[in-house]
C-alpha cells in the first residue's frame, strides 16, 4: 500500500472586519509558512480583530506553521483581538497538543473531524 501523495496547501481568507475567516486545507510545512503569515497579516491590516480558523482539512502541519498561528494569536491578544481554531482535523488536534501550543489547543466547543 502506498502513501497518498502530498496535498498542496490552500489558505483561503474571507475578510469582513472585524471578523476574518481563514480556511486551511492540505499539508502545511516550512515552505508555506510565509504564505500563512502573510494572509494572517492581511487580515490584521484589514482591521480584523476576530480571526476564526477552519482547519478541518489539514492533513499535516509542522512546528513552523504552528508557530505562525501562535504568534498571530499573541499579536491579536495584544491588540484586544482573538485568533481561534474553530474546527480542526484529528491530525491538527494531535499536533497542537503534542507540540505544546496550549493557546491553539481545541476548546470543548470546538468541532473536530477525523483525519
Amino acid at each position: 500500500m502506498s502513501a497518498a501523495p502530498p496535498v498542496d496547501p490552500v489558505v483561503s481568507c474571507t475578510f469582513q472586519p472585524p471578523r476574518a475567516f481563514v480556511e486551511l486545507r492540505g499539508e502545511f510545512d516550512i515552505a508555506v509558512r510565509e504564505q500563512l503569515a502573510d494572509e494572517l497579516a492581511r487580515a490584521r491590516l484589514a482591521g480584523c480583530t476576530r480571526v476564526e480558523v477552519d482547519a478541518r482539512d489539514v492533513g499535516f502541519i509542522d512546528a513552523s506553521c504552528l508557530r505562525v498561528l501562535h504568534q498571530e494569536t499573541v499579536r491579536q491578544a495584544r491588540g484586544g483581538g482573538t485568533l481561534q481554531i474553530v474546527t480542526a482535523s484529528a491530525v491538527m488536534v494531535r499536533t497542537v497538543t503534542v507540540a505544546g501550543y496550549a493557546d491553539l489547543a481545541p476548546h470543548a466547543a470546538m468541532s473536530t473531524t477525523p483525519a
